[in-house]
């Protein structure tokens, strides 16, 4: 039995009917396992997952909070064909999955609802913008589970006190505009990662799994007939946190990042700074995001495991493997090399 804190506002779920029925919200077939918890959190009134997991050799139990539900409530709607051009690009909260090339702005290509399979077969989405050209361009990536779209995540997130028309509607939450660069030569790459939006599996926040994604994303562009094969990333915030990791896996074809505005290490920086437990902001942040499956609920796990152990660990690049070119701003603090 591994050995964890259980919170005091947790109520395990016994009920064998019951765990069946919270099973059928998502498409995490083994929560059926005998060695899958089950509890009900009286906090934020949801369910949570927990599921034993190794990390560097060690065995722990994982939480994974059920996400918020993809919107499909349009399925049946050909969006194309609508007069208003927001409701043609797909706008609004996680749209239907809807893979098609359209035009997003003259001269600027977007290819929505775009497959790629990682090492594993997770087919992950994303939607490419590019410049309608023949000549192959470079790529600038934005990952993260904040959604693909700028409605995905609450409508307060889009713009943020930017004045209106600043940023174009087909820039994603704290992310490149795609209507910016692409008239600079580029294509932008806004990704639903593993389990966020119309993406299988469960999100993975800021850990090896991710990194191991971010790496068969970056060379998987770089093959592509409208690439030249040079892949940068650029994001802020939570958009910024995954490049370290992702540089540190040394993608052959990533020439670049520019991360600003994050932390290097959440255990040290965010959650436990100075040894007080912070888990207001971690907890809203989990709350949003949107999949078909469950999330990595770190806030649960700060209380399961308010020590450092191995998934804490695990979310620390290694800065020492980052040999691309880099440039950043307003960050907590670099680890010494």
């Amino acid at each position: 039995m591994l050995e964890y804190n259980v919170p005091e506002e947790w109520e395990e779920v016994t009920d064998k009917k019951l765990s069946d029925l919270i099973a059928k919200t998502g498409e995490m077939a083994y929560v059926n396992d005998d060695d899958v918890k089950i509890y009900f959190d009286h906090d934020t009134e949801g369910y949570l997952f927990l599921i034993p997991e190794v990390y560097n050799g060690e065995e722990l139990m994982h939480a994974y909070r059920v996400a918020r539900r993809p919107n499909d409530n349009q399925a049946e709607v050909d969006l194309s064909k609508s007069d208003d051009p927001m409701a043609r690009m797909g706008q609004g909260f996680c749209p239907p999955f809807n893979p098609h090339t359209y035009e997003a702005a003259d001269g600027v290509l977007c290819m929505q609802d775009q497959e790629i399979v990682m090492r594993d077969g997770c087919k992950i989405y994303a939607d490419i913008y590019r410049p309608d050209t023949d000549k192959p361009v470079p790529t600038i990536v934005s990952w993260s589970w904040f959604g693909k779209r700028p409605g995905d995540g609450m409508s307060e997130w889009q713009i943020m006190g930017v004045p209106p028309m600043t940023v174009s509607k087909c820039a994603k939450f704290e992310s490149p505009d795609p209507l910016y660069w692409c008239y600079q030569g580029y294509a932008v790459a806004n990704v639903d990662v593993r389990g966020a939006g119309h993406s299988e599996g469960n999100v993975h926040m800021f850990t090896h799994q991710d990194r191991e994604d971010g790496y068969d994303f970056v060379e998987w562009v770089a093959q592509q007939p409208w690439s030249n094969g040079k892949v940068g990333m650029s994001g802020n915030s939570g958009v910024a946190m995954h490049q370290w990791g992702i540089a540190a896996t040394c993608p052959p074809h990533l020439a670049c990042i520019a991360p600003w505005e994050c932390t290097t290490d959440l255990y040290r920086e965010s959650f436990f700074e100075g040894g007080v437990p912070a888990l207001s902001f971690n907890k809203f942040i989990a709350a949003q995001v949107t999949g078909p499956n469950g999330v990595d609920d770190q806030v649960a796990m700060a209380k399961m495991y308010p020590d450092m152990n191995a998934y804490w660990n695990d979310k620390r690049a290694d800065f020492r493997k980052i040999k691309k070119w880099l440039s950043t701003s307003g960050i907590v603090r670099l680890p010494e090399l």
